[in-house]
């Protein structure tokens, strides 16, 4: 059953808009929805109702595609503004004639996206007897940014960057995600996902990425025993939840866009200068025509760093053939096993990452990083605490493998090089 989408806030109630459920963390935010493709059997069941993706012809307004749509006994869901169209609710025997109208460019229907990443046991490598427990903010040289040799002082650490999680939410109450005046670095929550019922994460996966991103095991007790630990590769930089998954961690492409759209919308409220994508769609077609990949480009031209997991396919022949991933304006990340050193001389590219060309000519992914055995902070209660209960360790952390794992490390970095260079985009 179609669920209407709006948006309210946890502690007041906001004006109503077409789009997702609004929760706030530390500041009121605003806007967002659900997400978008072409699944085959939608033509074959006409007197089906399909949610759909309408990108508008160049010079058409929203109200013209808004008055087609209707003309085709459909009803216009949600404003799509980053892509220059609209939702719908369309049926299914009237798609080919919408896809035929003067003012359109393009119809999509609703198809689901999938994170790349899930718990995996314990590699056969251990990790070092330091304080840090985990190898990778050292091999893509974050701790060397992190303090001032000369002086001992805070360096780079991503304070004050913005960076976006796409994902199924961020458990934002957890000691890693707060700041030394224990205030949470989770700056604001965002529902997308109309079928989610909270912000918080109770799936896992988004809580796992914040984490290689911007945890901060040094916001724990001392007394604790995971005490500095676990860092991700920007652990001061704050974060922006837009939680796109449900309960189960599904999505769809429309869900992702109406996130990326608050990205856009919202940008300057947060300085939101990284956003991350640990999934891909599960439809392959052309960066040209696919709307996932037009929502990620609106984000670059904004000025937005999109980082994006470049899947999990191994060499099949459309391994890098979804989005975002398959996009030449993102930075589409492999996976490598870092063996648990700090050192790349025993590195090796994860058998399981997509590599290869796009069905456009691009060779993906663009740069690889630690992917393999990450360990990362644990949504309490989420469904990853039951996945693979050997998987966890130190109690709120989780060993977790996948280019989802991989992406954020890069985020990270770009949310470094940010912090050392505000001027760049």
């Amino acid at each position: 059953m179609h669920r209407p989408r709006k948006v309210v806030s946890v502690s007041i109630r906001t004006q109503r808009v077409p789009a997702a459920r609004l929760w706030l963390a530390g500041a009121l935010a605003a806007l967002a929805a659900l997400g978008g493709a072409t699944p085959a059997h939608a033509a074959q069941r006409p007197g089906r109702s399909v949610e759909a993706i309408v990108r508008l012809a160049p010079g058409a307004t929203a109200d013209q595609g808004a008055a087609r749509v209707r003309a085709l006994h459909g009803r216009v869901t949600g404003d799509l503004h980053i892509i220059h169209g609209l939702a719908a609710r369309v049926p299914a025997r009237e798609l080919a004639r919408l896809r035929r109208a003067p003012e359109i460019a393009g119809v999509d229907a609703d198809a689901p996206v999938k994170p790349q990443g899930k718990a995996t046991a314990a590699a056969s490598w251990g990790t070092s007897n330091t304080l840090l427990a985990t190898a990778y903010p050292s091999s893509v040289n974050a701790i060397q940014n992190w303090t001032d040799p000369l002086t001992g002082l805070a360096r780079y650490t991503g304070a004050g960057v913005g960076v976006a999680v796409i994902d199924t939410g961020i458990a934002g109450t957890m000691p890693d995600f707060k700041n030394p005046n224990g205030v949470s670095r989770v700056v604001a929550s965002v529902v997308t996902n109309p079928s989610a019922t909270t912000a918080n994460d109770t799936y896992g996966h988004g809580t796992h990425v914040a984490g290689i991103l911007a945890g901060n095991g040094n916001g724990r007790d001392v007394r604790d025993k995971a005490y500095g630990k676990y860092l991700g590769v920007a652990p001061d930089a704050n974060l922006i939840s837009i939680k796109a998954g449900d309960e189960q961690g599904n999505a769809t492409v429309l869900d992702v866009i109406y996130g990326l759209q608050f990205v856009v919308d919202h940008k300057a409220d947060y300085n939101i200068r990284v956003v991350n994508l640990s999934l891909e769609s599960t439809v392959a077609q052309s960066y040209l025509v696919d709307p996932l990949d037009a929502a990620v480009e609106s984000a670059w031209l904004n000025g937005v760093v999109v980082v994006a997991a470049a899947g999990n396919r191994g060499s099949a022949a459309d391994a890098v053939s979804y989005a975002p991933g398959n996009d030449p304006f993102v930075i589409s990340v492999g996976a490598v096993d870092d063996k648990g050193t700090q050192g790349n001389s025993d590195d090796a590219f994860a058998s399981w990452s997509s590599r290869g060309l796009t069905q456009d000519g691009f060779a993906k992914p663009d740069v690889s990083a630690p992917g393999a055995h990450i360990v990362s902070t644990l949504a309490p209660n989420s469904t990853f605490t039951t996945l693979c209960p050997s998987c966890i360790v130190d109690t709120n952390y989780i060993r977790a493998g996948g280019t989802s794992m991989a992406a954020p490390v890069v985020a990270g970095v770009a949310a470094l090089a940010l912090q050392a260079h505000p001027d760049w985009t």
